[in-house]
């Protein structure tokens, strides 16, 4: 998965903001509440993120990887993201 698209797609799905130079951090709110963070690397070094880091960032922000996955390529809306952390109790 390419950073770029990555930070494309997420970045209308959840609020970004660099919190540090190296990085930019990702919160995703739902209910006024936080339900997940996750970040990217801002080196040029890491411009393709592995499928070891894809799984991390899912669990970062509470869903499978084929939901996050499905966030990024958008064939999964906030919307269904939403449904998804109430219905487990998350938000």
């Amino acid at each position: 998965m390419l950073v770029g698209k990555l930070e494309a797609d997420v970045q209308t799905k959840a609020s970004g903001r660099k919190g540090q130079k190296d990085h930019t951090w990702y919160h995703v709110v739902v209910n006024g509440q936080i339900v997940g963070r996750t970040f990217t690397s801002n080196g040029s070094a890491y411009r393709v993120i592995s499928d070891d880091i894809v799984s991390k960032m899912a669990k970062q922000l509470n869903v499978s990887t084929k939901i996050f996955s499905g966030l990024v390529n958008c064939s999964v809306s906030l919307e269904e993201y939403r449904a998804e952390m109430m219905r487990r109790g998350l938000a």
